[in-house]
């Protein structure tokens, strides 16, 4: 009786299996997969999403400024349009249609978030990277007016040149940093009517993780006023 009763306890402990090390390790290696797997996923969702909302509103900028500058030729009487740019030492120029004053100021070879900085009439330091427009019977260099840009976003190109009865617009606005966001020669000169004229492109052979945009954009105004 006591050696029957032993083995049946025999058995027992025989058929009482787990896990072994080698099921733990391919279990563990399976959920790490799935897991690298969905981390990979989300991280592209969220990427392709950025990139998207960042190339929605450089697009609503560039569109948003040549609205302003077209709504501005048509709505007043038709007069010169004469750009004022000045490359040295500040990368800086003006042009005025009617009261509106367009006050651009450029720095191509700078980090982001760090500006050139400018001195208004009452020696105040101004940080005036981009495009400003400010309503003054003067025309002039203004700083006191609504910055057109936003973070990240540089004036690429803005040239207004006589078109017929009226002038074309070609703008063009940028986004990203110096590391992707790049120009192709070092000493660029602006283009004939003295506009600025900055072509930059995207690294594509850049390791940087930032993202970076050209958008560019062209239109026909004239005025629908008499002289």
């Amino acid at each position: 009786m006591i050696s029957r009763l032993f083995k049946f306890k025999k058995n027992i402990i025989k058929n009482q299996s787990g896990f072994t090390i080698i099921e733990l390790m391919i279990a563990t290696v399976v959920f790490s997969t799935v897991l690298l797997i969905a981390t990979i996923s989300i991280v592209f969702v969220s990427k392709t999403y950025s990139t998207s909302q960042i190339n929605i509103k450089l697009q609503n900028t560039t569109e948003s400024i040549l609205t302003g500058i077209s709504n501005a030729i048509k709505y007043n009487k038709p007069t010169p349009i004469v750009m004022n740019y000045n490359p040295n030492p500040t990368y800086s120029g003006y042009f005025c249609i009617g009261d509106n004053v367009y006050t651009f100021y450029l720095a191509p070879n700078s980090v982001d978030n760090q500006p050139l900085n400018y001195k208004d009439a009452a020696g105040n330091t101004k940080n005036t990277v981009g495009l400003i427009l400010s309503i003054s019977t003067n025309c002039g260099p203004n700083v006191n007016g609504v910055q057109l840009l936003s973070n990240n976003e540089r004036l690429g190109e803005l040239d207004i040149v006589p078109h017929g009865n009226g002038y074309q617009i070609n703008l063009s606005v940028a986004y990203g940093d110096d590391s992707v966001l790049k120009l192709p020669v070092t000493t660029l000169t602006p283009n004939s009517d003295g506009t600025p004229n900055y072509p930059y492109y995207c690294d594509v052979n850049s390791f940087s993780l930032s993202f970076c945009s050209v958008d560019s954009i062209s239109t026909l105004a004239s005025s629908r006023l008499s002289q």
